[in-house]
Parts: C-alpha cells; sequence; structure tokens
C-alpha cells in the first residue's frame, strides 16, 4: 500500500525542523512568498506537533501559504511527493482566490475544488473508525450547503468522510462513516477551527475551537473508506459548480488518525498559536 503520509522526519542540525524546512523550500519552489516571520512559525508548528506526539497521528495537512494557487497546493508532510499536491478546478483556480488568508471561496465565479492524486484508502494508517478531519475557517457564508473536506466520489450516498461548515442556517454537520453525522448549531456563521473525529464504531465527536460541542454515539460502522476516491477541498463528489460548493475563507486543513479530546485540545491550542503568528 502505497503511504507517503505520516512519516517523521530527521531534525535538520542547526537548520530548524528538516520537515518544516522541506514545506518551507517547496512553497517557495511553486512560486509562493514567505516571510521570515512566516517561516519561523512553521517551524514552530512543525516541532510543537512533534513534541506533542501529534505530528505522527496526522494524515494530510495543507496550511496554504505562500499567497498562490500553486504554492497552496504543497501538502505539509509529503512536500516532495507530486501526488499529494492539490489540483484546483473550476473558478478556485484564478488567483483571485488565493491570498495571505488562505484560500477566499467568496469571490466571483470561485466555484471548485480542489483534489489530490492519492486514493483516500491509501493515505496513512486511518480507517472508517480511526479517522479525523479539521479545517480553519475565518469567513463563513450560510447557507451554501457546502463541503468543506470531502470525497470525491460517495458510493450510492452511503459513504460518509466529509466536514461540512458551514451548512445551512449556520449548522455544522460532520460524518466519517453512514449513516449518522454529528451536528450542531452555531448560531452564527461558523468561524472558527472545526474538527470531526471518530474514535471508535459507536463514538463521533464535533469539536470547535478545542471544545467538543456535539457527538453522535449511534453505530456508525456501515461506512467505509471511499474506494477509489482521493480526497476533494471544498465541494463534494467534485463538483465544480455550486453544488454542494462551500463559500467561505479556509486557512488550514488538515487529516489524522481519530483524536481523544485531549488531543484534539492541544493540537488546537498549536493551531490557534500559529495561525495567530500568521496573521489569520
Amino acid at each position: 500500500m502505497f503511504s507517503p503520509f505520516g512519516f517523521m522526519g530527521t531534525q535538520a542540525g542547526g537548520g530548524g525542523d528538516a520537515d518544516a524546512t522541506a514545506y518551507i523550500n517547496e512553497v517557495i519552489s511553486q512560486g509562493g512568498s514567505l516571510s521570515s516571520g512566516e517561516q519561523t512559525a512553521i517551524q514552530t508548528l512543525y516541532t510543537d506537533l512533534k513534541s506533542n506526539s501529534l505530528y505522527s497521528e496526522m494524515v494530510f495537512m495543507y496550511p496554504l501559504m505562500g499567497g498562490t494557487p500553486d504554492s497552496h497546493k504543497v501538502e505539509g508532510l509529503a512536500p516532495n511527493d507530486a501526488n499529494t499536491l492539490l489540483t484546483w478546478y473550476g473558478g478556485i483556480s484564478q488567483s483571485l482566490a488565493h491570498t495571505s488568508a488562505g484560500v477566499d471561496k467568496t469571490i466571483a465565479n470561485s466555484y471548485g475544488y480542489g483534489a489530490n492524486n492519492i486514493i483516500i484508502q491509501d493515505m496513512g494508517s486511518w480507517d472508517i473508525n480511526n479517522a479525523c478531519l479539521g479545517g480553519y475557517v475565518s469567513t463563513a457564508i450560510t447557507n451554501d450547503l457546502g463541503f468543506l473536506i470531502s470525497s470525491t466520489t460517495s458510493a450510492g450516498g452511503e459513504t460518509r468522510f466529509q466536514l461540512n461548515t458551514p451548512y445551512d442556517n449556520n449548522l455544522v454537520y460532520g460524518g466519517i462513516g453512514e449513516p449518522n453525522f454529528s451536528p450542531y448549531n452555531n448560531g452564527s456563521p461558523p468561524i472558527g477551527r472545526w474538527v470531526i473525529s471518530r474514535t471508535s464504531q459507536f463514538l463521533i465527536r464535533l469539536f470547535k475551537n478545542g471544545t467538543q460541542v456535539s457527538e453522535n454515539t449511534s453505530d456508525n460502522n456501515l461506512g467505509y473508506m471511499p474506494p477509489g476516491a482521493n480526497l476533494s477541498l471544498f465541494s463534494s463528489n467534485g463538483y465544480i459548480n455550486a453544488i454542494n460548493s462551500w463559500d467561505g475563507v479556509c486557512g488550514f486543513m488538515w487529516g489524522a488518525v481519530g483524536l481523544d479530546n485531549t488531543q484534539v485540545s492541544t493540537l488546537d491550542g498549536i493551531l490557534a498559536t500559529y495561525l495567530t503568528s500568521i496573521g489569520r
């Protein structure tokens, strides 16, 4: 099984974290621009993830740095692997949709999605009962029925591998497995750091800014990892048009094996510090 994600890198002597440096170099090689402060923040992000035993739990990570479509394609765990690069489809491929804040889908004609070339089943060590998805939303437009993270295909609507934020009327839905979601009514446009984590057949939890806001303990084991599907960002099933197209500004996206409440809280603190340090 091809598994480029979730490896542990070595520390570069005197030159910062080797994995952080590899990501920085690839962002720059793809035409992105990073200030010295942003590079320092990236280094700190990686060392903090590793010192808290969270880096090895990650399956994919898209920090969306550099401010260009090409630099935002770069994945953070295996930045030199061409298969992990995102491809932008539709209006989201235009440069106006890529800023220092991340990916901005509020602009005109920004329908579309991003997808990589790794089959979800082959990404790291997760499975349907041990998976987690997360994303940071700094601007949210409600009533758009949008998918923040999904798969490029589903099996007859039975596969749930998605984090929906925002959904209709400020509701946030997370689904890993079938048939149940863990929904939450945010009461306002759902800005924040969102995580959906499934740690067993009977437990899926939704978190906002590191705090659990809902859970579902129903039997969810009817789902399975989407066969032959790639990761899809900002849309469901690879739709380029308005169907299921998420609308907002996103500054960070990631996936991991299932994380418990303590791990989610620790990870959220690391991400909050990082995002603040880069002005997001």
